[in-house]
């Protein structure tokens, strides 16, 4: 491509212009967010197709097993995926075995818990652990790739979920499911793909060669898994109370409002941890952490308007089209939907910070105060139940941002000094 001949301010502009879109093509952030970006959508056109493909009681099984899969995933590994996208690590045989291990045993408890807890088949309950197993694996090598700057990998190995769901919608369309069983399968098949490809690559291109490992201090893996899963349980936490205080038909509903009205909030919260705990932890001024953390919080508040202006407009259309009628949604329940999305993806950015900056005490705080936010969650979950499911999802999300004040401050600590070895 010729530069046009038009003097030394139009070339300065042409290669000022150029050097931005090469800057978005290579940007990890925009990968990132474009990765869950797809990702999202898959989740939310494959549980709407399954939503019409499947009984509203089926799908509301379907839907507990797919919220216990996205806690325990985090939980299977123990800590180990944290401390790897925190440290570097020799991937070997010995690592692999220690996840593997750790995975197989929250799996058994997970599934167990699950069917005898809620009533599940054993089937399906079989079927759930071994996708576990599958995705806790996955998710360990994909925080060691993190680590050592890998991108689409880990994208696609994190998001497998998604991407199962939607291949077993599509399957729907043209076969009878009749219940959770088949999508079970496809999910457990799908994360022992996806573990095989991450360790496989984890082991075979990130060795560290003649460099010392890092150390990881004493309690650091169990403290970052606890908040780790403190997370997944914050974002699950409806799926798991629905069932004991409605019925798993208004867990069906809640799936299929949490698909084109929640999950964007959930999208955005994804991708700005995947991209701004990594980029907090690599800048060595403290003003320069407080600018990332400012230009995120304006970015998601701008975006969370958006994001509620067009899903209030859509999210009903959308929901009443794929699911063949079978779900018609009202706006104030999708009001609250939004309200729901915004106040979680608030309270993601000071779990980001301290998991970026803090030390291994605060991140021992940290820990604790997400079980608190777990607790005051199901408290207003548990309270706003007797008005209804909008009067749940509302009472959730009170509870979360009542909550989010103390890992403010703690975070704000973390940011002011920054990470120290």
């Amino acid at each position: 491509m010729n530069i046009p001949e038009e003097g030394p301010v139009a070339r300065a502009r042409y290669h000022r212009a150029r050097g931005m879109i090469h800057s978005l093509i290579r940007s990890r952030s925009i990968l990132a967010s474009l990765g869950f970006a797809f990702a999202g959508a898959a989740f939310t056109f494959g549980n709407l197709l399954l939503a019409g493909a499947l009984p509203p009681a089926a799908f509301g099984q379907l839907s507990l097993s797919i919220a216990v899969y996205n806690v325990f995933i985090w939980l299977a590994p123990l800590g180990l995926d944290q401390v790897l996208l925190r440290r570097r690590l020799d991937p070997g045989a010995r690592l692999l075995l220690r996840a593997f291990l750790s995975c197989s045993g929250i799996a058994a408890i997970a599934a167990i818990g699950t069917v005898q807890f809620y009533e599940l088949p054993a089937l399906s309950g079989l079927l759930l652990g071994a996708a576990i197993v599958g995705g806790g694996m996955a998710m360990a090598a994909s925080m060691g790739l993190r680590r050592h700057d890998w991108t689409a990998l880990p994208l696609v190995a994190t998001n497998v979920a998604s991407w199962a769901l939607l291949f077993a919608g599509g399957l729907g369309l043209v076969l009878t499911l009749g219940s959770d069983l088949p999508v079970l399968l496809i999910l457990a098949a799908g994360c022992a793909l996806a573990a095989a490809l991450s360790w496989y690559a984890f082991i075979r291109y990130c060795g560290l060669g003649d460099e010392r490992p890092d150390k990881v201090p004493r309690g650091e893996a169990f403290s970052l898994m606890v908040t780790a899963g403190a997370g997944s349980v914050l974002v699950q936490i409806e799926r798991f109370v629905i069932p004991q205080v409605l019925d798993f038909r208004a867990l069906a509903l809640f799936a299929v409002i949490a698909s084109v009205a929640i999950f964007p909030f959930r999208l955005l919260r994804s991708g700005s941890s995947f991209a701004l705990t990594p980029r907090l932890r690599a800048a060595s001024q403290r003003a320069e952490r407080h600018a990332l953390l400012a230009q995120e919080t304006r970015s998601l508040g701008l975006t969370m308007v958006f994001a509620t202006l067009v899903v209030v407009a859509l999210a009903p259309i959308v929901a009443t089209i794929f699911t063949g009628g079978r779900y018609e949604l009202d706006r104030l329940l999708v009001l609250a939907a939004c309200f729901n999305g915004a106040a979680k993806l608030i309270e993601g950015l000071p779990r980001a910070a301290v998991v970026a900056c803090g030390t291994a005490e605060e991140i021992r705080k940290l820990s604790w105060m997400n079980w608190l936010t777990i607790a005051a969650c199901l408290l207003g979950a548990w309270i706003g139940a007797r008005w209804g499911l909008v009067g749940l999802i509302s009472g959730s999300a009170v509870g979360c941002l009542a909550s989010t004040i103390a890992p403010a401050s703690l975070a704000r600590h973390a940011l002011s000094r920054g990470f120290v070895e």
